[in-house]
């Protein structure tokens, strides 16, 4: 434990410098490696968010914005041993994330959202997976407040969650992700759900 918590300190300081690319790379990997001991120090951890989004932000290095998606992912939503990332080989973690979790609240307060939907226009398919994992994550496992915030949220390029998605739909992009999305974001709310079937009504998928 107090070694992952030296870790931790040596992960947001050498993520937050303006080192090369793969130094960063190979923090985010460690942030990854480190989840099981991670979920216990959940208070250290929350400045990880804000430290991975603006990593996202200030590089356009494949390998750098792959890996601070896939830590974004598991350290806001746990492992899913389906998803075909770096971390496929990771045991599974059965943390127990519920709708009110701090990890979530965390990614949330950290305006991380408007940063991943602003990937999804670039055609970086190996970036693209774990980013809309961890929004459809978020999607699943929020509570009615942060599904809210979900369908309220803009790209940095002011375009609203469910266009920037539906262009992953339109490009036969994490199709069933987008889908999953779009059915878990409107559970519990008739307005919600209304809005999606509005905005839905004029999109054309080309077969």
């Amino acid at each position: 434990m107090l070694e992952t918590l030296v870790n931790l300190f040596l992960l947001n300081e050498i993520l937050g410098r303006d080192d090369s690319s793969a130094l960063k790379s190979e923090a985010a990997k460690a942030v990854i490696d480190s989840i099981p001991e991670l979920f216990e120090l959940t208070d250290l951890v929350k400045p990880a968010f804000p430290t991975l989004r603006n990593l996202l932000t200030s590089n356009v290095d494949e390998e750098v914005l792959k890996n601070a998606c896939w830590a974004l992912y598991y350290l806001s939503a746990g492992a899913d041993l389906t998803s075909n990332g770096y971390c496929t080989r990771l045991t599974f973690i059965p943390h127990p994330v519920v709708s009110d979790s701090d990890m979530i609240k965390a990614f949330c307060q950290a305006d991380v959202l408007p940063v991943l939907l602003d990937l999804f226009k670039d055609d970086l398919r190996s970036v693209i997976h774990p980013a809309i994992n961890t929004v459809t994550c978020i999607s699943v496992l929020g509570d009615e407040h942060q599904k809210e915030m979900l369908i309220d949220t803009r790209s940095i390029a002011k375009r609203n969650v469910l266009d920037c998605l539906l262009g992953l739909l339109k490009s036969g992009i994490e199709e069933e992700m987008v889908c999953m999305f779009i059915a878990y974001v409107t559970i519990g709310s008739t307005q919600r759900a209304k809005v999606h079937i509005l905005d839905l009504k004029h999109v054309r998928i080309d077969s």
